[in-house]
């Protein structure tokens, strides 16, 4: 027998921790792209994502607005998958398209992962949507 305690008594406080973890980082990075949205679409589209405007405004309005979302623990899930999703492409497009070594990944894998705990956990009992938004 395992003597070692489990952290299953404290997974609300785990998913909480891991909630305000992911907000944090995408309210941050949101902020910087919602406060200049032309500069954003013109970042956008010198990476290879057109139209700019769109796909700088959409990163923009997830990362900042779905932070806040994630922090407070309502649609946790919705925006943790599309979250994720975006990391996703972050991460096929810097080994694919850039050509940078996987070593260059590791944030946007590290973010990942945090969203499939968020997609496979939910938001957990310390949220506004307790788990169910």
């Amino acid at each position: 027998m395992n003597d070692f305690p489990t952290l299953f008594f404290y997974s609300d406080w785990s998913l909480l921790a891991v909630r305000l973890i992911l907000a944090v980082v995408l309210i941050r990075h949101g902020w910087s792209k919602i406060k200049d949205l032309r500069q954003t679409a013109t970042n956008f589209s010198g990476m290879g994502f057109r139209p700019g405007s769109f796909w700088g405004t959409i990163a923009a309005f997830l990362e900042f607005f779905g932070g806040i979302a994630v922090a407070l623990g309502v649609w946790v899930s919705p925006i943790a998958f599309l979250f994720g999703g975006e990391m996703l492409v972050v991460i096929l497009w810097k080994l694919f398209k850039w050509k940078k070594p996987f070593s260059e990944c590791e944030f946007e894998l590290a973010l990942l992962g945090l969203c499939f705990v968020l997609l496979a956990f939910g938001a957990g009992y310390y949220g506004l949507g307790a788990g169910y938004l």
